[in-house]
């Protein structure tokens, strides 16, 4: 299984909050960081997008995957079991914010590497390079898309013939 860390190529097109107050920032930063559902409080936030660079089925806010209506059809049957679809809406057009639930611990620390907010390294600031346990990866079925137990990147995979 490869594993793929996910973001937005810079050549598409980003949303941000059409409203960036508190309320909006604060609901949407506690409903995206729950392992659990929130569609019983969901409530459809509104965006704009932050550039006029060409649109994308795939972007994020914040680390949190957003797709088209086309994108979350295609990925749905993936994609359902480990997290829900949100709806929002941007300018008139229909995205779903991909609430994630699953996470897995197979960060392996002593072989990845890390930059550091200080020199005490008590605070990771970002993960340089990526290694995985790989006897956990090959115990997971059906793992498509995950968090990190520890850190908030997501990450999808792609299963190897290897």
């Amino acid at each position: 299984m490869k594993i793929y860390r996910f973001y937005t190529d810079e050549n598409y097109r980003g949303l941000s909050l059409l409203f960036p107050d508190l309320v909006d920032e604060k609901f949407l930063n506690k409903s995206c960081s729950s392992d659990t559902s929130v569609k019983n409080e969901w409530r459809e936030i509104e965006f704009k997008y932050s550039d006029k660079k060409k649109k994308g089925d795939v972007t994020d806010y914040y680390y949190v995957p957003i797709f088209t209506d086309k994108a979350t059809e295609i990925l749905r049957p993936y994609l359902e079991n480990d997290g829900e679809f949100l709806p929002i809406n941007c300018k008139g057009d229909k995205y779903y914010i991909y609430h994630l639930f699953r996470r897995e611990d197979i960060l392996d620390f002593e072989k990845s590497e890390f930059e550091y907010y200080d020199d005490n390294k008590k605070t990771i600031s970002r993960i340089a390079k990526f290694e995985f346990k790989k006897e956990k990866i090959d115990s997971l079925d059906d793992l498509y898309m995950f968090r990190l137990e520890t850190v908030s990147y997501t990450h999808l995979t792609l299963p190897t013939s290897d």
